[in-house]
């Protein structure tokens, strides 16, 4: 037992490392851009985060569900594939991009875990 107590902690150690390395990451500029754009568009407690889901051809729009509490789905939907466009016009590098998601959800641990409460993913060329 005194062996997995041992191994237990080195996996905390390895997954608080990896944490404080993702927290103080450098940002890509040109995902913050697209941020702020979003964030003019969709207001402060929207929180836009934007990243890459799986590869660097698919982006990810991550926003506060809060700021969307009482939207009918449908609402959000539009409003979902309009910030999408919005993005790809915006993003420096789109024309490299595939796929966009845009999803609200909860931060249940801040730049670790994301709890997705409305997701939609949109094809660029259904973008365009």
């Amino acid at each position: 037992m005194k062996g997995h107590a041992v191994l237990s902690r080195s996996v905390v150690l390895a997954a608080s490392l990896a944490s404080a390395l993702f927290a103080c990451a450098p940002r890509d500029r040109a995902w913050e851009h697209v941020a702020e754009v979003l964030r003019a568009e969709t207001g402060d407690a929207a929180a836009p985060k934007v990243s890459f889901q799986r590869d660097s051809t698919h982006l990810s729009i991550h926003l506060q569900a809060a700021a969307f509490a009482g939207m009918p789905d449908s609402v959000f939907e539009s409003k979902a594939r309009g910030w999408a466009k919005l993005a790809l016009r915006t993003y420096e590098r789109g024309a490299m991009l595939d796929s966009i998601t845009v999803s609200a959800g909860d931060d249940v641990a801040p730049n670790v875990l994301f709890r997705v409460v409305r997701s939609y993913s949109y094809a660029v060329a259904s973008l365009r």
